[in-house]
């Protein structure tokens, strides 16, 4: 974030890692189906679109503040949603290939400070909205631990899971609105993933250099990590 840079590892070689320059600080990474790396430059309103073969960079310019990313499968093509807390909206973009054919494309209204965005292979979306403490499902609106800055989606797609930052519970949420799972985690999570199977939901406890497994029933297991836990995969 503070030095500009992609960083590209490779784990066979970890010591042979390169970095790729980008024209502001680096937030959210989202491969996109063609291949290239979709970067959020928040404080520089702008997608940076990366070449990992080239090392090329492309500036989309978007204005506002993008943060978060995912691609949305559509039967007119794919987009790009950008959440943009700045324009109080999930944007979107149609995806092309130098950035000055891409176009965007009329926007989500979302108020609350939208921070994290995941579509599903259909299409639905899936909005954390962090400031007003909200999960939004595709326009329905689930209540959730305050500060939700993560949003997981199950394997099967059928689940999304939400981390309240300073709320300290995790939530997971089927698309109807119903909360199958709420626990308690504390130590401020601030990412949540779902393990391969989908039964087990990991959260990143920033503040308690922990990561808590949150099972079906609620259970929540921790594991002690070193520093300050925080993007997990």
């Amino acid at each position: 974030l503070r030095g500009h840079t992609l960083v590209i590892l490779d784990p066979a070689r970890p010591d042979a890692a390169h970095r790729i320059a980008l024209p502001g600080g680096p937030h959210e990474l989202l491969r996109l189906p063609d291949g290239r790396i979709a970067v959020s430059l928040e404080q520089s309103g702008v997608i940076a679109l990366v070449d990992l073969d080239t090392g090329g960079v492309a500036a989309l310019t978007t204005g506002g503040l993008p943060h978060g990313l995912a691609v949305q499968r559509t039967r007119e093509g794919d987009r790009l949603l950008v959440t943009d807390r700045d324009r109080d909206a999930v944007r979107r973009f149609v995806i092309g290939g130098a950035p000055s054919t891409w176009r965007e494309v009329e926007a989500i209204p979302t108020s609350g400070w939208p921070h994290a965005v995941v579509a599903r292979a259909d299409g639905a979306v899936a909005v954390a909205r962090a400031s007003a403490a909200m999960l939004s499902l595709d326009g329905r609106d689930v209540p959730v631990s305050a500060l939700p800055e993560t949003v997981a989606l199950s394997p099967d797609g059928a689940r999304i899971a939400t981390a309240g930052a300073t709320g300290g519970a995790v939530h997971v949420v089927d698309w109807d609105g119903s909360v199958d799972v709420e626990a308690q985690v504390g130590g401020r999570p601030v990412r949540t993933v779902f393990s391969p199977d989908g039964s087990l939901v990991a959260a990143a406890l920033s503040a308690s250099s922990s990561v808590a497994r949150v099972d079906r029933a609620g259970g929540v297991p921790t594991v002690a990590v070193a520093g300050t836990p925080d993007g997990l995969a």
